[in-house]
């Protein structure tokens, strides 16, 4: 949770796992008690002009923030292989980008220390034997 919005570092596969499992959650969870509260999506909540307008426009405020945890995330995950941020807009090219994006962000990550650093679980192994020795 410290590194929702870092850009810098690597991610391991298990950490963009779960980023994408809570992105989903957060999107979907306020949408659904939307619907099942008036009986109206986000978009024609707004489309009312009523008082829940103001609650589908912080839905699509909380879609923003997500989007930029999880492309964090990718971020990360594309820096893990050693490979640029750039390399995420893959997302772009519309199928055949989606599955070499999928299989660049699962396969197994680059062992040991690479120019973006050292994997996290390095780093955290790392700073403890420093506590410990220190």
């Amino acid at each position: 949770m410290d590194r929702l919005f870092d850009f810098q570092g690597r991610a391991s596969r298990n950490e963009l796992g779960l980023t994408l499992l809570w992105g989903f959650i957060a999107l979907i969870g306020p949408e659904l008690l939307l619907i099942l509260a008036t009986g109206m999506t986000s978009s024609e909540a707004i489309d009312t002009g009523a008082g829940v307008a103001l609650l589908g426009i912080a839905l699509y405020v909380e879609r923003i923030a997500v989007l930029a945890i999880v492309v964090a995330a990718a971020v990360r995950r594309m820096h893990d292989h050693d490979s640029p941020w750039y390399g995420v807009l893959l997302f772009l090219i519309p199928f055949v980008g989606w599955v070499l994006l999928f299989i660049t962000l699962m396969t197994p990550s680059d062992e040991g220390e690479n120019r973006y650093g050292l994997p996290r679980e390095a780093k955290d192994r790392n700073e403890r034997l420093k506590r410990i020795f220190d």
